[in-house]
């Protein structure tokens, strides 16, 4: 059994994965909305020696042929500075072998490079432009620390994104508003933000049945894909 990492942004992405028993050699980081706050625990742990790392969540579109649940298995991370880090490819091969040999696969697999933003693509434009300026085909906030620290100490990496908001999707102000620093989401902060601007609630109602679908794509990702998720064809 290899050495395994797994990186999720939020609590219910994190609930998608099978239990992970305490004597397991898979480790789970909950990185939250600020991905830096466990980039110290996580090198720790990749430096003790580990076979490989998965960013694994949610993803918003840039692409606008991207639809709600759709998974991307990216193959390049980018940012706004002109980074640059390639994913591991014979390891994505193998995670998509897997999903591919349930016939009739309910998982829609693309390809494409994952834009890492400092900050929350709220608005349709910021997508537009984005999408538009680097080619990337969605949007995440923790691949490219990742893809560098993994890069830094030679560690295989893949970033796993399911599609939760489309490119023509906009995020209103409570969903902005609504993450705890430890990846939890505030109900209390959500209906807090509604009482301040009722206008958003269509916003609100729309995106739910869009990242339903997303955690639905990575529960079958996390069962099809095995607690290793195709890796120890590559380290055996």
């Amino acid at each position: 059994m290899p050495r395994l990492c797994v990186i999720t942004g939020f609590q219910r992405e994190a609930d998608c994965l099978p239990k992970v028993p305490a004597d397991s050699r898979c480790q789970v980081f909950q990185a939250g909305p600020n991905v830096t706050q466990i980039l110290p625990s996580v090198r720790e742990f990749l430096s003790d020696g580990c076979d490989g790392l998965i960013s694994f969540g949610v993803a918003g579109a840039l692409n606008p042929d991207l639809r709600a649940g759709d998974l991307v298995l990216a193959d390049r991370i980018i940012d706004d500075a002109d980074g640059n880090f390639a994913t591991d490819r014979p390891w994505a091969q193998l995670l998509e072998q897997r999903l591919s040999q349930v016939e009739k696969s309910p998982i829609p697999v693309k390809h494409g490079a994952l834009f890492s933003s400092r900050t929350i693509l709220a608005s349709v434009s910021e997508k537009n432009e984005i999408h538009r300026t680097t080619g990337a085909d969605a949007v995440d906030m923790e691949s490219f620390a990742l893809a560098r620290i993994c890069q830094e100490t030679e560690t295989r990496f893949i970033a796993v994104r399911a599609i939760a908001d489309t490119a023509s999707h906009a995020l209103p102000i409570a969903a902005q508003r609504a993450v705890s620093d430890e990846g939890k989401i505030l109900i209390g902060r959500i209906v807090w933000e509604l009482l301040k601007r009722p206008q958003q609630l269509p916003q609100l109602l729309a995106l739910s049945r869009p990242y339903g679908d997303a955690l639905s794509t990575l529960r079958c990702v996390a069962a099809l894909g095995g607690v290793d998720f195709g890796l120890a064809e590559l380290i055996d």
